[in-house]
């Protein structure tokens, strides 16, 4: 998150260069459109020069400042919205970024994969601020349309859930992001463990518990937790 500003690649008042083009005709009109003017382009690069700086405050004024202007084209919204939104999580307003982040997408300037990674941004920074709900479901969205994702993910999304105590829709996460794991760590048994306990699934909790007690056997804990659910069989 801290870095999305520096993804954006600029030269003097060139904050992007050209795109690839499926047409020889409409490369240059969209070569066009994913530059900034000079107008505009003096300005955001201020801005830039504020961030690299690590003067966060002063480069959010100027983008807020710029974010008025009327004749923005929708890339150059966009990219102001979205460094706007940088500036705003760095001064922990994560409300605000959140907000810089959809006003970036909504301006209609980014291309599919901006858009797709400034929506996962979104996701995780919802999670991340207390907003678990809004933030699962626009990840499970991010997923169901067609994105492959990471164990991260898996586990961003049983935490969100767990988080809400929605531990039914937290549980089919975290049984993905066990089985995706190529090691599997203590953490990954915990998780699983408590969440069958809290859905109150007995033989899925005991299998568990007893693989755990197979690689941690001087753990008195996980031998006692056994025992103690056999005696309510």
């Amino acid at each position: 998150m801290r870095s999305i500003f520096m993804a954006i690649a600029f030269g003097g008042v060139v904050l992007a260069g050209p795109i690839s083009c499926t047409t020889p005709s409409s490369k240059k009109v969209i070569t066009q459109e994913r530059q900034f003017s000079e107008k505009h382009g003096v300005i955001v690069n201020a801005a830039l020069v504020a961030l690299n700086a690590n003067d966060y405050a002063k480069a959010a004024l100027i983008l807020q400042k710029e974010l008025n202007a009327q004749d923005l084209s929708p890339y150059e919204r966009s990219t102001i919205a979205q460094l706007l939104g940088s500036a705003r999580y760095e001064l922990k307003d994560y409300s605000g970024a959140i907000t810089a982040f959809e006003a970036s997408i909504a301006a209609g300037g980014l291309l599919p994969k901006e858009k797709s990674s400034l929506d996962l941004n979104i996701a995780q920074l919802m999670i991340a601020s207390g907003k678990p709900v809004k933030g699962a479901h626009r990840l499970e969205n991010w997923i169901a349309s067609g994105h492959i994702p990471k164990p991260k993910h898996f586990e961003y999304l049983w935490q969100a859930w767990s988080q809400a105590k929605q531990y039914d829709r937290a549980l089919p996460w975290a049984e993905k992001w066990f089985n995706a794991a190529q090691t599997k760590e203590r953490k990954h048994y915990d998780t699983l463990n408590f969440l069958y306990a809290q859905l109150g699934k007995t033989k899925q909790r005991q299998v568990i518990l007893e693989d755990m007690a197979r690689n941690w056997p001087e753990d008195k804990d996980i031998k006692q937790a056994i025992s103690r659910l056999k005696d309510t069989e």
